[in-house]
């Protein structure tokens, strides 16, 4: 068992409660509601707005430059994909810098900004992981049930089950992985809490669009 294995194992009722969460289901279906996922999305660029300071905090905590490359990398994709998606906003005449901030995205991103600050770059990255492979696990199990050409949310359910991202995620996995001769008993048990939150944290953040 990997380390990534590991660590989604330390919290496996939660990881589940988080990949199966009724957002992804109700997407796939078509069935959620519509204010309810632009909600979501409101909030989701203000968290990836907060992501992004993570991973520019990953590679300054870098201790080589295979490390800060890797945390740059992750940076320039997030900025120039997932923040295109946000396109939704100009055509429904949003704006974003109006958007207040939901309890749960506070609770989340203040978080990770805590570890950026606290941690060191294994605790940082372990960190990042549940929002980046966690969405990709998502986005695999529902794009096989979606009728795309009927759904409204077609367009987020491509990006996370896409091929490119799957492996995206892969990628993140393997370099997480590489450092599993390094991490000591203690570590671990630190970094699994720290992956644990994150995991409830992502589940009280696909709640706010249940709430509409």
């Amino acid at each position: 068992m990997n380390l990534f294995e590991k660590l989604k194992n330390s919290c496996q009722s939660e990881w589940t409660q988080y990949t199966n969460h009724d957002f992804g289901n109700k997407l796939a279906q078509g069935t959620l509601n519509y204010n309810g996922f632009i909600k979501y999305l409101q909030q989701d660029y203000i968290y990836l707005i907060h992501y992004m300071r993570c991973f520019a905090m990953l590679s300054y905590k870098g201790r080589n430059q295979k490390e800060m490359n890797f945390a740059i990398e992750k940076l320039i994709g997030i900025r120039d994909v997932e923040m295109g998606m946000h396109k939704t906003f100009t055509e429904l005449n949003i704006n974003v810098d109006d958007i207040e901030e939901h309890v749960n995205c506070i609770a989340y991103t203040r978080y990770l900004l805590d570890i950026a600050v606290t941690g060191d770059y294994l605790d940082l990255l372990v960190a990042l992981a549940p929002c980046f492979v966690g969405y990709g696990e998502m986005g695999s199990n529902i794009k096989d049930i979606t009728n795309y050409d009927n759904n409204k949310y077609s367009e987020w359910i491509k990006m996370y089950g896409d091929d490119d991202y799957i492996q995206a995620c892969e990628i993140f996995t393997i370099y997480l992985n590489s450092y599993e001769n390094e991490i000591t008993e203690v570590k671990f048990e630190r970094l699994a809490k720290i992956f644990k939150e994150v995991t409830k944290l992502e589940i009280y953040f696909f709640d706010i669009a249940m709430e509409v």
